[in-house]
């Protein structure tokens, strides 16, 4: 009896303490919100303003960019949203919307490309961030930079709001995220990066393949997600189209491939570590053509990096170590597909008549 009475005791010391921890984490993340819990806005991972990153300080609205310009008529002016592969993991100089600019003037255009990426968006975020922010910037183009790897993913999890214990509980979250803290080589906060190297891995090879392995129901023949997922986000996208054709601003998208679609190593590693996989059909083009064929019957222009990236994979790095972006080179390459493609469609002509 006496060691029942001490064991409840215990238990509801435990309840009382992880009570006060929820609640003042709570308050805490009211009064200075963390990406570390969770929340439905777009806002969760916005960088905070005046951050180093590699050097550059992020812009006052939080954005990897210099400070976003008025217009006055005298650049075409091009809003690119995104997630994290539009923000980058590179330094400002080396991301592909910075050096996007830098090729459209060497083809004789004066262009401003004004990074709006924010990590951990998708496309429903995009449209709520174009309406809210992007728009006020009164763009000439914009720019929908779609990523292959998690976009339709976070869109079938935006689907299905029943979230996890460690999105509920704001302690749940706080333990998971210190305990994931030992996985990272550079670590993945985007606050305050210092020393940028291209060749050191940002995970271990076992996390990194934990994190390929949870998005690659994509290319599994018959998930029964992808319709509803495909659905979700082009209603996204059209209705970006929408408003932007109200105002005579022409749209483009970019596919960005995912580094699992052009590394066979890592795609023999899927159905060595899931059964998932081992028992299923991969079809590792399967988003890319997906996703086009809407596009293309909603009239609305894409360029599909999977070509191009494919073609250069075998001789050279494209992507950083154990981490899903691209390091200098993919983003050197990415900015001359995206800058031949504007031009080629006709996209700038805008540009051409000032």
């Amino acid at each position: 009896m006496h060691a029942l009475k001490k064991a409840g005791t215990a238990l509801l010391i435990l309840a009382i303490s992880l009570a006060l921890g929820e609640v003042a984490l709570r308050i805490y993340n009211h009064i200075s919100p963390s990406y570390v819990f969770h929340d439905d806005s777009y806002n969760r991972f916005r960088v905070k303003p005046g951050s180093d990153y590699y050097g550059f300080p992020i812009n006052p609205l939080g954005f990897l960019d210099t400070d976003f310009s008025k217009a006055d008529g005298s650049s075409f002016r091009i809003v690119a949203l995104g997630d994290s592969f539009a923000f980058g993991v590179v330094p400002y100089q080396d991301n592909y919307l910075t050096l996007l600019e830098a090729d459209l003037g060497q083809a004789g255009l004066r262009a401003e490309v004004f990074n709006m990426g924010i990590p951990r968006t998708a496309p429903a975020d995009y449209l709520n961030l174009l309406v809210n922010e992007g728009l006020a910037l009164e763009p000439d183009l914009v720019l929908v930079n779609f990523y292959i790897g998690n976009d339709l993913i976070e869109t079938h999890r935006s689907l299905h709001r029943n979230r996890p214990l460690h999105q509920r509980s704001y302690v749940v979250s706080l333990l998971r995220f210190a305990l994931r803290l030992h996985d990272r080589a550079e670590g993945g906060v985007f606050n305050d990066r210092q020393v940028y190297s291209d060749d050191a891995p940002t995970f271990s090879r076992a996390s990194y393949i934990e994190i390929i392995g949870d998005r690659a129901k994509v290319y599994l023949v018959g998930w029964d997600g992808m319709a509803a997922s495909v659905d979700a986000a082009m209603d996204a996208i059209e209705k970006i189209s929408v408003i932007c054709r109200r105002r005579s601003v022409p749209v483009a998208v970019v596919l960005i491939p995912e580094e699992t679609q052009l590394d066979p190593e890592l795609q023999a590693a899927l159905p060595l570590t899931y059964r998932l996989y081992r028992e299923g059909t991969m079809d590792f083009q399967q988003p890319n053509r997906i996703v086009g064929e809407r596009l293309g019957a909603a009239g609305i222009p894409y360029l599909d990096l999977y070509p191009a990236f494919a073609a250069a994979a075998p001789a050279q790095r494209l992507y950083k170590p154990f981490d899903s972006h691209w390091n200098i080179a993919g983003n050197r390459l990415a900015a001359e597909q995206i800058a031949g493609f504007l031009v080629e469609r006709g996209l700038t002509a805008k540009a051409d008549r000032r």
